[in-house]
């Protein structure tokens, strides 16, 4: 019998892990009493006296996983792969004396200058709303540095991801920024099986990657069930697949930029419906009466389903669904055209499909 692959690679990681044994020692910051231990797989804690030279030192194996956070009752932070014998430096935020932990510490040097000015500017930002002083024109000057900061980060990453396809530490960036990575560079990644993807820590991305998948061009769609405005339940094969191009459109009544789309959503709905195409709804709402008071008052004349769980929808976790609107256009075989179409890419789409 066939073993899921997330599953296997997660085992084998958990296994090398207990074998290997670690020791991470420091100096904590002047006036620190005691070293702080989670570990950030299992969210387990240690916590470690400082001698009078200020030294603290922890032996054992890795059973509580690979990646840990030091911290200390004066608030300072590093990162630490518990892969070995290794020296903690909390000016940097990381650890050094293994392949590893100095390739986080190269990374950590390098975001350094953006990570200090990122801090500044939500320093900034609380102390406007602290103040009283938030305007729109503060907010949107803070949001353009933000995003000014964020690109280039965004790039050390990328380098970091690039150049060690064959170490673990990346998997501590790579969790925290895959939902802001296109979905096709993170597949891309993905497809060489770098290192960093077998670890535990990754398990959750390793869920989007797998549910992304089912969502590429090319992909046969993946069949759900959920109830009808009618409260009847309906799978998502009664309507795709059967011969006509069909958009699978995940919104929910509260999102403004989905409600905002609607109108030229329906005009497309209305044009090509009597060549062909059809569109399946799938609210994310928690609320009936805010679903079906929304279908009402805008008037959407296609099918609609749900199971009212809000992100924890089972079409959020099949098609790894972290924001909407999404969409995917499927063809009259049931296979995936194309993803996240906005309304004006969809206008072009059935343009072309239709020849007009």
């Amino acid at each position: 019998m066939k073993r899921n692959i997330l599953t296997m690679c997660l085992a084998l990681a958990s296994t090398a892990l207990m074998a290997q044994q670690y020791q991470v020692k420091g100096v904590a910051p002047e006036g620190a009493k005691k070293v702080y231990v989670r570990y950030l797989e299992n969210k387990a804690t240690d916590s470690l006296l400082v001698d009078k030279k200020g030294k603290f030192a922890l032996k054992a194996d890795a059973a509580q996983g690979l990646f840990a956070e030091i911290t200390t009752d004066k608030a300072h932070r590093a990162i630490v792969l518990l892969d070995g014998n290794c020296e903690v430096d909390f000016a940097v935020g990381a650890a050094r004396g293994t392949k590893e932990n100095d390739g986080m510490y190269e990374t950590q040097q390098r975001l350094m200058p953006i990570n200090e000015k990122l801090a500044e500017l939500i320093t900034a930002y609380k102390a406007h709303q602290e103040a009283g002083t938030l305007t729109q024109d503060i907010y949107n000057q803070i949001m353009a540095q933000y995003d000014s900061l964020m690109a280039p980060r965004m790039v050390e990453l990328e380098r970091c991801f690039a150049e060690n396809m064959q170490a673990k530490f990346p998997a501590y960036y790579f969790g925290d920024v895959i939902t802001q990575m296109p979905r096709e560079q993170v597949l891309a990644i993905a497809d060489q099986n770098p290192a960093f993807l077998n670890v535990k820590l990754i398990e959750r991305a390793l869920g989007y990657i797998e549910a992304w998948r089912r969502a590429v061009a090319g992909a046969t769609f993946t069949d759900f069930e959920m109830n009808d405005l009618e409260g009847q339940p309906r799978r998502l094969s009664e309507f795709v697949g059967k011969g006509t191009y069909v958009l699978i459109d995940f919104w929910a009544s509260w999102c403004g930029p989905c409600r905002k789309e609607m109108p030229e959503v329906k005009a497309l709905y209305e044009k090509y419906h009597a060549k062909g195409f059809d569109i399946v709804g799938v609210s994310f709402d928690n609320k009936e009466k805010a679903w079906k008071d929304a279908v009402k008052t805008m008037d959407l004349p296609w099918h609609h389903l749900s199971d009212l769980k809000g992100w924890q929808c089972a079409a959020a976790g099949i098609y790894g669904i972290n924001s909407i609107p999404a969409t995917l256009l499927v063809g009259p075989d049931g296979k995936i055209i194309a993803n996240g179409l906005r309304a004006h890419q969809l206008a072009e789409k059935l343009a072309e499909i239709f020849g007009e």
